[in-house]
């Protein structure tokens, strides 16, 4: 039996698989960087209980990358501060 993380990224050859947990969105897009510029992107699917996963193929140990939560009620909140 493999060991693995309940949630964050594990490499697992020849990709790493991303898994996070954001009960409040509606979608989590990785968002690979390559050097400080934002690179390729892809979106997770969603499990249930509030659990994101997908694997980034081709994704190496040491690649930089963050999750971006989109949300209806971030959205909502946007619209709102911008009609002020």
């Amino acid at each position: 039996m493999t060991w693995q993380l309940s949630i964050g990224a594990s490499y697992q050859g020849p990709g790493t698989r991303f898994r996070v947990w954001a009960p409040r969105a509606d979608q989590v897009v990785v968002v690979l960087f390559d050097g400080n510029t934002l690179g390729d992107s892809f979106s997770l699917q969603a499990e249930g209980g509030g659990y994101f996963s997908g694997v980034g193929e081709g994704v190496e140990p040491g690649t930089r990358y963050m999750y971006r939560l989109d949300t209806f009620a971030n959205a909502a909140e946007i619209a709102t501060a911008l009609s002020l």
